[in-house]
């Protein structure tokens, strides 16, 4: 029988979250025509094994309100079990998203057979150990950082919307201040998005400059090593303090659902 090969995206502690073109290849008709069962589950930090298996279960089996109560009712290794001979007559992926610890998934593997030829265990990571735990043979794909034209690049797209590129993208003024922005962003394109969108709500040049200081001044009081991290989180703070405060919950609960799972419509 062949063997399962698993593919590995290592985002190596330097993106937040998973890029979304591969949550469009995900869903492609292509995609999901080719396997039987799909499934993308969130592991976070605060993985809990049970409710992982539970998820990918659900997923699996679409079941009705009376199947879900008793599978819910299931112990452990009924769980484990009734996943496994879900899946082992079938060709599936799964997408285990932002996988933190190997001993997690050591936990999850019994769960998951051979299955069909072709099937496939996709992990992000932000631990390239946790990667190569997986299966030390598997494909590792390792995300790199944005150049600093590549940073500029996106900055710009995102700073100067369409009807407004022109005159003042090209401004030397604003580019010099612009530049020495995105920097600090270290090549990492969430930075460079949250700050690009606030910069698209600043007109004049003294509300770049305030924008600037404040990123600045912020990194006065780190530690060298911390600058980058330090900068990140100082542009997606000043981002979240400009939003109306009837948004602000909803941004927190937004972040908090993205570690505890997904949002229930």
């Amino acid at each position: 029988m062949p063997r399962l090969r698993n593919l590995s995206l290592s985002l190596n502690f330097k993106l937040e979250r998973l890029p979304e073109g591969l949550r469009k290849v995900y869903n492609h008709v292509e995609v999901r025509h080719h396997f039987d069962y799909l499934a993308w589950v969130y592991i976070s930090q605060q993985c809990k094994p049970r409710e992982v298996v539970l998820s990918v279960l659900m997923k699996v089996l679409s079941p009705s309100k009376d199947e879900r109560e008793l599978i819910e009712k299931l112990d452990d290794n009924e769980l484990w079990k009734r996943l496994f001979n879900a899946l082992k007559e079938k060709r599936y992926l799964v997408v285990l998203d932002d996988i933190w610890r190997s001993e997690d998934w050591d936990i999850f593997k019994p769960a998951f057979p051979r299955g069909r030829k072709g099937s496939k265990k996709l992990f992000t990571t932000r631990n390239r150990n946790v990667a190569l735990h997986t299966d030390p043979c598997n494909t590792l794909m390792e995300l790199s950082l944005l150049t600093d034209d590549e940073s500029w690049n996106l900055l710009c797209r995102k700073a100067f919307p369409r009807s407004k590129m022109g005159s003042q993208c090209c401004s030397e003024e604003f580019e010099k201040l612009g530049k020495e922005m995105v920097k600090k962003c270290g090549g990492l394109p969430l930075a460079i998005v949250v700050l690009g969108g606030l910069l698209a709500t600043k007109q004049s040049l003294a509300q770049w400059e305030m924008v600037h200081k404040n990123i600045h001044g912020h990194l006065k009081g780190l530690p060298h090593q911390d600058h980058q991290y330090g900068a990140v989180n100082r542009i997606l703070v000043s981002s979240y303090n400009k939003l109306p405060c009837h948004l602000k919950p909803c941004s927190v609960s937004w972040s908090l659902s993205r570690r505890l799972g997904d949002i229930e419509k």
